[in-house]
């Protein structure tokens, strides 16, 4: 459970040392003399103020300082381990906090802060910057979260936290002394009296590594220690504790289907969509694009396609993109959110938009955030969830399957913060990805569900389903078209890769009407067919058709998640709705 990072290095060599000195005979011999305890714990003076130690979970990480009575904490310690809703804006020089309902605003330098726009006061600097790093104020961060709870020691100046649920502690049965290392020639970091409770950390042999109730660590004799007893933390309440988020529900399963439209024409084809849908609860048309870096957008949002949406029994959730860019290929999304005032912009012009046309909610569609921007896009997500609990707005949220490569994402903040979470379970292969296979299969899909589920609760999660597949076409060198991927391959031999998106039914047309064969593929829920072209080229599908997206369907079932989604309406089958009214029944 816990780590020793810093400190441990140091502590191995030095018992590497004595085990080498042991085993060529020498006497060990126990040492009498005190660590520096300021040495120890790598406590550095930091612009003329006294350095204080930071132990979180008995680990000593970075250094904060004292000015007067005030302690100051690194704004990325804090984020990373103690309070991760803070963001803080290096352009305006502003850090701002965010709870379920209020968003507090702090400039550098100042002992005022604003909740919601009001001014409020403070007895100290709140946020300051020394040697280009950020600082925060202990007495500030208490007030925003009084969870994050420390205790503060003296000789030397040091603060410890603790943030696990739990902590396995046993008590010293005698008198007996605290060392820097496994033997008993390493220094003594502290004197522990019988009784004195500690927390096990780790275990070597005879040796076990330490944390007092003080936040001072190192070895002691595992003789001297009564066995480990789980203990829970005592933690006092925090915002999340009294302040929760407050989400809106539909009283049904949700049947979402997004409605593409590049155009105020897409308005009249509001009816076509939707004839042939089956449960069908709620329509997301694709209405606002982000166009500039300061949160401008495009809007396509009309009343009276609302209306009648509305007359026919659906939701309007309409949805912000951010697949627009500058000249040099800077998608502005980027920009707009780590920036405070931009943010801002964006948030009032959705808001002002959805309140003009009467729509029920917002569905954000942000799939081009940098790892950079990825702070500021969960600060985005988590303002706008306040604007839109005011206004009385659904707010979900578009969620790529979980991977190693988008995790900054933070799916759990942002699940917290929105009222559904809709995970995109499609594009396993695609375009540009130089391998062809399906865009969904049946694993991909469970394991993207399951992978959520471990951080947003399944009440609040969506899964979207295609109703597209990828025809994949492999021609040889020769006659590759343009655009296509050359694959290398040691067996078969190079070839050019290419593919095109088509509908459900399409892609079935496709294969039939050129003699195909068609085979279920067990291990990845789905249909499979293959066929030559006219021209040569070998053509693969992974079908999307009723077979799999039941199969889909079932899973999402038997976890009992809110819903489905469908990208997108018009590419549909009859077949396809079917599978879904027996999903929602």
């Amino acid at each position: 459970m816990f780590s020793f990072k810093n400190i441990r290095k140091k502590l191995l060599v030095l018992a590497a040392t004595i085990t080498c000195v042991s085993v060529i005979g020498c006497t060990q011999k126990e040492n009498e003399e005190y660590a520096d305890l300021d040495i120890y714990l790598n406590i550095t003076n930091i612009n003329g103020n006294d350095g204080v130690a930071i132990i979180i979970d008995g680990e000593a990480k970075e250094v904060g300082y004292k000015d007067g009575e005030t302690y100051y904490l690194p704004y990325e310690l804090v984020r990373a381990s103690l309070d991760k809703n803070y963001y803080w804006d290096e352009s305006e020089q502003l850090l701002t906090y965010a709870t379920s309902k209020h968003i507090y605003d702090a400039k550098v330098d100042a002992v005022e802060y604003t909740e919601d726009g009001v001014v409020k006061n403070n007895p100290s600097k709140i946020v300051t910057v020394v040697n280009e790093e950020v600082y925060i104020s202990f007495d500030y961060i208490k007030l925003m979260n009084s969870a994050v709870d420390g205790a503060s020691f003296d000789e030397p100046s040091r603060l410890v936290f603790y943030t696990a649920e739990s902590v396995n502690v046993a008590t010293a049965k005698s008198d007996t002394k605290l060392r820097s290392g496994l033997s008993k020639r390493d220094e003594i970091v502290k004197d522990i009296k019988k009784g004195d409770k500690l927390v096990i950390i780790e275990e070597n042999d005879d040796r076990i590594l330490v944390c007092a109730e003080d936040g001072l660590m190192g070895y002691i004799e595992s003789s001297k220690l009564s066995e480990g007893t789980l203990e829970p933390i005592q933690k006092k309440q925090g915002w999340m504790d009294t302040d929760k988020y407050e989400y809106i529900s539909m009283d049904e399963k949700v049947c979402l289907g997004w409605h593409q439209m590049e155009s105020d024409a897409g308005t009249n084809s509001l009816s076509s969509v939707i004839n042939g849908t089956e449960g069908l609860n709620v329509i997301s048309p694709t209405w606002f694009k982000l166009i500039d870096d300061y949160g401008a957008i495009s809007s396509l949002a009309t009343s009276s396609y609302v209306k009648k949406a509305h007359n026919n029994g659906l939701q309007v959730w309409g949805l912000i993109s951010d697949f627009n860019y500058d000249e040099e290929g800077n998608y502005y999304v980027n920009k707009v959110v780590t920036n405070t005032t931009s943010r801002r912009t964006l948030i009032n012009n959705i808001i002002e938009e959805a309140n003009n046309c009467g729509m029920d909610g917002i569905n954000v569609d942000f799939e081009m955030i940098r790892k950079t921007a990825a702070h500021g896009y969960v600060q985005f997500i988590r303002e706008l969830a306040i604007e839109c609990e005011k206004a009385g707005l659904v707010l979900s949220v578009d969620m790529y399957v979980p991977s190693e490569s988008n995790q900054y994402y933070d799916r759990e903040s942002v699940g917290l913060a929105s009222d559904y979470l809709i995970i995109m379970g499609y594009d396993e292969h695609w375009a540009t990805c130089g391998t062809a296979g399906s865009v969904a299969s049946l694993p991909f899909v469970t394991k993207g569900i399951n992978d959520t589920l471990e951080s947003v609760p399944a009440s609040r999660v969506i899964n979207a389903i295609p109703f597209y597949t990828r025809v994949w076409y492999e021609d040889s060198l020769e006659n590759a078209p343009d655009g296509s991927i050359i694959v290398e391959d040691p067996m078969v031999g190079d070839y050019a890769l290419s593919s095109r998106a088509v509908g459900m039914g399409a892609a079935e047309k496709f294969i039939k009407d050129n003699g195909g064969s068609v085979r279920w593929l067990e291990d990845l829920g789905q249909n499979y067919g293959e066929y030559y072209t006219a021209e040569g080229s070998l053509a693969r599908v992974w079908l999307e058709d009723k077979e799999s997206l039941t199969a889909k369907l079932n899973v999402m079932k038997e976890n009992n998640i809110a819903g489905v989604a469908c990208w997108k309406l018009g590419l549909d089958s009859k077949e396809a709705w079917e599978a879904i009214g027996a999903y929602l029944k």
